[in-house]
């Protein structure tokens, strides 16, 4: 579009043109490409026959570098550059046969790096060291939601997400790498999966980490799945969940887990009805499709209880117990009891998925009490940042009410929020701007 402009009837037009499923392909083009890699310029692909010159090249230049911190970060810019070849490689032929070449050649760097980082000495306190960690852990993040559209690099996201791990547990103190881990997050370009995408992989590192780096992820897993259903609000009115979720590769049991997380935190009753009906297709079709087997069910509702322990233990040195956080303790524990009794019955399907929600209630209890008073400043501060930019991006859009009536009520209803948040102190309040931006962020992401 030339004017960048969308009125309420330009956009039914453009859907009853070109039908839901089509707008959310138009809406996901550009989200995630080569140059948000910071590659400007891929070059030669492994398809190419002079591929082997742009390797020597790299080869070349490493064998005339002898500091292992240079030969670690000359490492990581290779690879992030085979992650651009893999993402080139998936936009001319997602089914080529080089793809998968181009992945295994991904992994051969990959595993590279992990043994550079297990043989470097020193901490972050090094600031080198520091600089090189925080350029591994922004591009970690990119190349795993990238990888995870492409077919077959389930043992590859396995290795990236080990490597991970061993950063976390040899460089950094705890608060040191979920920092680290939630600003190159934030960096990442926004789409409708890359929440969920990224849940996957804390999901993945959870059993890596050392329990206490699992709590301090709880508010960033928070994060993710509040911002996910404003996102899914704004795409609703637009698409069905199926279509919206059609492009999701991973584990279907991952996704199943981590909706029940985001229907923990949805604030529209239409999306929660909505995400209900959803997961309960989900479900039937999991059991239809590959089955779900009793040790699966067990060990969700081993990781419930583990879950429900944690939040009982916090709950009895907590002195006064708000009422909301009595209902997620009761809600919880009445799921689990569900899937105690499911699983007696053999109904397997069925007590995987009341212990997911057991374990999603319990969570979202856990984050609630973690939040400390001096965390709303930082979080609100944040917020205003993010208001201010969308804010820039709607007037540069050229924009008035009358084109766009609900973005608009969307931002002011941001801003007031974001006034009584400075007074009330809340994570209900908190949750509500965070939806509320990511709603209005992804609206403007349909109209460009």
């Amino acid at each position: 579009m030339t004017r960048k402009k969308i009125t309420v009837f330009g956009l039914i037009g453009l859907i009853s043109l070109i039908g839901p499923i089509g707008l959310v392909v138009l809406a996901q083009e550009g989200i995630f490409g080569v140059r948000d890699l910071g590659v400007e310029h891929v070059g030669l692909l492994t398809s190419n026959p002079f591929y082997f010159l742009k390797e020597l090249r790299r080869d070349v230049k490493k064998l005339f570098t002898f500091k292992e911190l240079r030969k670690l970060e000359l490492d990581l810019d290779v690879v992030n550059e085979k992650a651009a070849e893999i993402k080139k490689l998936q936009e001319i032929n997602p089914d080529d046969k080089e793809l998968q070449r181009a992945i295994t050649n991904y992994g051969a760097y990959l595993q590279t790096i992990k043994m550079r980082f297990e043989g470097l000495r020193g901490t972050a306190q090094n600031s080198n060291i520091d600089r090189l960690l925080e350029k591994f852990m922004e591009m970690s993040v990119k190349h795993y939601v990238v990888l995870h559209t492409v077919a077959g690099s389930d043992g590859i996201r396995n290795l990236l997400v080990e490597t991970i791990a061993l950063v976390a547990q040899r460089f950094d103190v705890p608060e040191q790498f979920v920092d680290r881990l939630t600003r190159a997050t934030r960096k990442l370009p926004q789409g409708e999966l890359q929440e969920l995408r990224v849940a996957e992989l804390l999901e993945r590192l959870d059993n890596k980490l050392h329990p206490s780096v699992r709590q301090l992820l709880l508010p960033l897993r928070d994060e993710l799945f509040v911002a996910l259903s404003g996102r899914l609000d704004s795409l609703l009115l637009i698409s069905p969940l199926e279509a919206i979720f059609a492009s999701w590769s991973g584990d279907q049991l991952f996704l199943l887990r981590l909706l029940d997380e985001v229907r923990e935190r949805v604030l529209q009753n239409d999306l929660k009805t909505e995400l209900n009906l959803f997961r309960q297709r989900l479900l039937e079709r999991i059991e239809e499709e590959q089955g779900i087997a009793k040790e699966d069910a067990q060990a969700a509702m081993d990781a419930a209880q583990a879950l429900l322990t944690q939040l009982e233990q916090k709950l009895a040195g907590a002195g006064t117990v708000p009422q909301s956080m009595k209902q997620l303790l009761e809600h919880a524990k009445f799921a689990y009891n569900q899937a105690v009794m499911l699983l007696k019955e053999g109904n397997y399907g069925g007590a995987y998925g009341q212990a997911t929600a057991s374990a999603a209630a319990a969570r979202n209890a856990l984050v609630q009490l973690q939040l400390r008073v001096q965390d709303y400043q930082r979080i609100l501060a944040r917020f205003k940042d993010q208001f201010d930019r969308l804010s820039g991006e709607i007037r540069g859009l050229v924009l008035t009410p009358a084109d766009a009536p609900r973005l608009f009520m969307l931002l002011s209803e941001a801003e007031k929020r974001i006034v009584e948040a400075a007074s009330e102190k809340s994570l209900g309040g908190i949750r509500v701007i965070q939806s509320l931006l990511a709603a209005i962020e992804e609206l403007i992401r349909v109209v460009k």
